[in-house]
């Protein structure tokens, strides 16, 4: 019994070795900012990658090669991972103008770009 107690009052006595309040709070503190350093990669990254898509798609679409297909109607296509979506129609009830429309889109569905313009019905491919 001598012994037990020997023991436990060198135990108790003995020094508790630990961390304090203030280094468990600077540790949190060091990996909060480390967290918000990633996130901020992470989503400039993503964002890169959006705009890389958005350039492809207009790059993508050449509005030339259509010019002598203005038949009214609407068109879909998909091609290296783009959908495109192309429709031609009568612009405000006048006969000899027409509107083309361009939607182009991700994989997802995701729009990317989305382009119109105005195109004289009778032009000449040769004519600017």
């Amino acid at each position: 019994m001598k012994n037990l107690n020997a023991y436990l009052s060198k135990r108790l006595n003995q020094k508790i070795k630990g961390s304090t309040l203030v280094e468990v709070l600077m540790a949190i503190l060091v990996c909060l900012i480390v967290f918000s350093l990633a996130q901020s990669i992470l989503l400039k990254m993503e964002k890169d990658y959006n705009t890389r898509l958005k350039l492809k798609a207009d790059m993508y679409y050449n509005p030339t090669q259509y010019q002598n297909e203005l038949i009214p109607g609407t068109e879909t296509f998909q091609t290296n991972g783009l959908k495109i979506k192309r429709s031609v129609s009568a612009y405000d009830e006048l006969d000899n103008i027409n509107i083309e429309s361009v939607l182009i889109t991700s994989k997802d569905g995701k729009p990317l770009s989305i382009k119109q313009r105005l195109i004289p019905q009778n032009t000449n491919a040769n004519t600017p």
